[in-house]
């Protein structure tokens, strides 16, 4: 199972929110020097989001990222306001190893759809977050009808084949991972699905490995040291 260490960009500087309140945001410092960390501690993968542009057009930290993807070896995914073909096509020019589209997988499937065409699912990888079991959008500020086994099952039809699944309540909550939904997804479509939300011990990614997950992502508890990145590394590898 794959680890990813989070790296949450707002107003250029490396945080953490919880709950997906951007009033409840603690900020551990900057970008480069988070990428640079996780890459000494091991990490072969890393997972950005970009927190003004998920919630705005303008991509305020898109340069931000370009320069992290241009300057280090991690494999680099990368979601937050990516609307366009344009937005997609800039971030592969960069380095970026694999773009997330979250609220295009429900407000412009065509962009999802021709995106998948183009890329393939191995570069492309949805996004479904959802709030009292419904799929949240732009930013988290709407919810859709859509549930989150029908969102993924509607993208796999497409030619997905990954897909992060957050449940906004456990996001930087510490309160463990929504282990219901990974496995709902997991059983009901076989996509590799990529735990994210609330893991914050060690016997949180075991569980998730046991269920089957791609893979975690880990925010809030490697920041705060609950524990370390060569530990969760080495649970997920047991």
């Amino acid at each position: 199972m794959i680890i990813f260490p989070a790296i949450d960009i707002l107003d250029g500087n490396a945080v953490r929110l919880k709950y997906g309140d951007y009033s409840k945001v603690t900020i551990y410092g900057t970008p480069a020097e988070m990428i640079r960390k996780w890459e000494e501690c091991g990490a072969e993968y890393v997972h950005i989001v970009d927190l003004n542009g998920a919630r705005a057009d303008h991509k305020t930290n898109a340069k931000t990222i370009e320069n992290l993807a241009k300057s280090s070896k991690l494999s680099i995914q990368v979601g937050g306001g990516i609307r366009t073909m344009s937005d997609i096509i800039r971030y592969f020019d960069c380095g970026v190893d694999r773009v997330i589209l979250g609220s295009a997988c429900v407000n412009n499937t065509e962009l999802l759809q021709d995106a998948l065409m183009r890329f393939g699912g191995d570069k492309i990888i949805c996004g479904a977050d959802t709030k009292n079991g419904k799929i949240a959008t732009d930013g988290w500020l709407k919810t859709s009808d859509i549930s989150l086994v029908d969102l993924c099952k509607q993208m796999k039809s497409m030619g997905a084949t990954t897909v992060i699944c957050t449940d906004i309540a456990k996001d930087g909550a510490l309160s463990g991972t929504n282990t219901e939904n990974i496995s709902e997804v997991i059983s009901n479509t076989g996509m590799n699905v990529i735990a994210s939300g609330g893991v914050s011990t060690l016997e949180d990614i075991e569980k998730v490995k046991k269920l089957g997950a791609y893979g975690v992502i880990l925010g809030r508890a490697l920041y705060e040291k609950r524990f370390t990145l060569e530990e969760a590394l080495a649970a997920a590898k047991e």
